[in-house]
């Protein structure tokens, strides 16, 4: 396989993984937990894949985790704000 076919597969791998990206962010912004999942789940099929070089591999794999350390970042905001309104402040005992 010549340099040229690698890097496609590569820009091939990446650009599918941003698209999966970018629809999970936009699920996981409307609290749409499982097409959130969904959508990562497919961003990580990107990594089974045997015809990438250890070099595009290791690209592909940094770009994938860095999509999925934003998203990691909003659900823990996310989930912190929901426990703040859903814990009922406890009566003062006077």
């Amino acid at each position: 396989m010549c340099i040229r076919d690698r890097e496609k597969l590569l820009e091939d791998a990446k650009k599918a993984a941003k698209e999966q990206a970018y629809f999970m962010r936009k699920a996981l912004e409307n609290a749409d937990l499982r097409n959130g999942l969904k959508f990562a789940s497919l961003m990580l099929a990107e990594l089974k894949t045997s015809l990438l070089v250890p070099r595009n591999y290791y690209i592909l794999f940094m770009a994938i985790f860095d999509y999925m350390r934003g998203t990691t970042l909003h659900k823990h905001y996310r989930t912190v704000k929901l426990l703040q309104r859903g814990f009922p402040k406890r009566p003062k005992n006077d």
